[in-house]
């Protein structure tokens, strides 16, 4: 009598494998460890085939600085072919993808963007990639008269027994699109 085994999953191609194997009676004894040595190997193999999705990967952005409105190439592998299902960030504000292809986005600068490492979903694998350098956003303030634009003076804010704060963390937390403190 033989005692078949059938273990199955799916890729990233949402193919089928299957993997099946017939155990002979006799090797009832050794059954057990032989069963659950095969089930290991398959789920690793299953595993490699599920894993052979894409990791975005930004290699390299056309600026590294811009103004509200400016396009910005971003490269790299990974991304995926439909605009609509690459979610960029430029810190906490979400930029509009204009142009998208497996090796290349073109977006938007949007408003708020903060000083702070683009990254990019493919919502498509739920992967994500963030790139190395910080994105700097520029303001073009030439309409507004000389002096109207400014900052005010610096403020320092005390810590604990004299320490300063170590890490500002701005993100988006209503969901608006722009970036809260």
């Amino acid at each position: 009598m033989k005692h078949p085994i059938l273990l199955t999953g799916r890729n990233s191609f949402l193919m089928k494998r299957s993997f099946s194997l017939n155990i002979p009676e006799r090797t009832h004894g050794w059954r057990n460890l032989l069963v659950a040595t095969i089930f290991w190997i398959a789920a690793i193999l299953l595993v490699a085939a599920t894993s052979a999705t894409a990791q975005p990967i930004i290699g390299s952005l056309s600026a590294l600085n811009g103004s509200l409105g400016s396009m910005v190439n971003i490269t790299g592998s990974g991304f995926n072919t439909t605009p609509a299902n690459d979610v960029v960030y430029f810190g906490a504000t979400r930029a509009a993808v204009t142009a998208a292809s497996a090796t290349s986005l073109t977006v938007t600068v949007p408003a708020g963007a903060t000083y702070a490492p683009v990254s990019v979903e493919n919502t498509a694998t739920s992967l994500t990639a963030s790139y190395s350098y910080p994105f700097l956003p520029t303001y073009d303030h030439s309409a507004y008269p000389a002096g109207a634009v400014g900052f005010a003076n610096k403020v320092d804010f005390p810590g604990i027994a004299g320490t300063s704060p170590v890490q500002t963390l701005i993100k988006d937390v209503d969901g608006d699109g722009k970036a809260d403190v």
